[in-house]
C-alpha cells in the first residue's frame, strides 16, 4: 500500500495547496480530519490525482467531507462564485421556461438539489440550457422548448397566433400550433414563422390546430 512519503514532494505541495484552499472555503470546519497529518486520506487524494481544486473538492465530498453550511466548498468555489453560478442557472431555467426556480435549501419543495447537481457536474449555463432542451420531462411540461423557443420567443409567437385565430390561445393550443407548423414546415421552422405564411397556409394552420388543440 502506498505511503504519503512515496509521492514526489512537488506533487505533495500541490495537493497541500488544494487542501489549504479547500479548508479556507469550508471555513476551517474540518481541519480536524482534513489535514496533512491524516496520511491515509492524503494518500487516497494523491491516488485520485485531482487536476484542479474542483476535482479535489469533489473527491472530498464523495469521501463524506464537507457540510451543508458550506456547500460551495464541495464544488471548489468561493461563496461569491457559488452564488453567481446558482443565479446563472436560475436565469437560464427561467429564460427557457418562464418559471423561477426555488433554491431555498430548507424548503421541502426546493429545486436546490437539481441545481447543486449541475454544480457538481461543473456545467456551464450554456450546457444547462442544452440539457434542459433535450430533457423529455421539460419538453412535456414546457412544449415550446422542444421547438427551439425560449419563453419570451414563445410569447411572441402566441401574439401572432392570437391575431391569426382572433382570440387568445392557451399555452397548450399554441404548442399544438407549433407542432403542426413544425410537422408541415420541417425542423428549420423560423421563430417568426407566422409572418411568412400565405393565406392558404394560414387557413391550413388554423384547420390543423383547431382540429387537434385541447381547449
Amino acid at each position: 500500500m502506498a505511503k504519503w512519503s512515496d509521492f514526489p514532494v512537488g506533487y505533495q505541495n500541490e495537493l497541500i495547496d488544494f487542501l489549504n484552499q479547500w479548508n479556507q472555503l469550508s471555513g476551517y470546519q474540518h481541519t480536524g480530519s482534513v489535514n496533512v497529518g491524516n496520511t491515509s486520506l492524503m494518500v487516497k487524494i494523491a491516488e485520485h490525482q485531482p487536476a484542479s481544486l474542483f476535482d479535489f473538492s469533489q473527491f472530498l465530498w464523495n469521501q463524506g467531507q464537507g457540510d451543508i453550511m458550506h456547500p460551495w466548498a464541495g464544488v471548489g468555489l468561493s461563496y461569491d462564485q457559488y452564488t453567481q453560478k446558482i443565479n446563472d442557472y436560475v436565469g437560464t431555467f427561467q429564460r427557457l421556461t418562464g418559471k423561477a426556480l426555488n433554491v431555498n435549501v430548507g424548503d421541502p419543495h426546493s429545486d436546490y438539489n437539481m441545481v447543486y447537481q449541475w454544480l457538481r457536474q461543473g456545467l456551464t449555463s450554456a450546457q444547462v440550457s442544452d440539457a434542459l432542451q433535450q430533457n423529455a420531462s421539460i419538453q412535456a411540461q414546457y412544449g415550446w422548448v422542444k421547438y427551439g423557443l425560449d419563453f419570451n420567443q414563445f410569447q411572441t409567437q402566441k401574439l401572432s397566433m392570437n391575431a391569426l385565430f382572433g382570440r387568445k390561445l392557451t399555452d397548450e393550443e399554441a404548442v399544438t400550433q407549433l407542432q403542426y407548423l413544425h410537422t408541415n414546415q420541417g425542423p428549420d421552422m423560423a421563430v417568426h414563422v407566422q409572418s411568412t405564411l400565405t393565406q392558404v397556409e394560414k387557413q391550413q394552420a388554423y384547420t390543423g390546430a383547431s382540429g387537434s388543440a385541447v381547449r
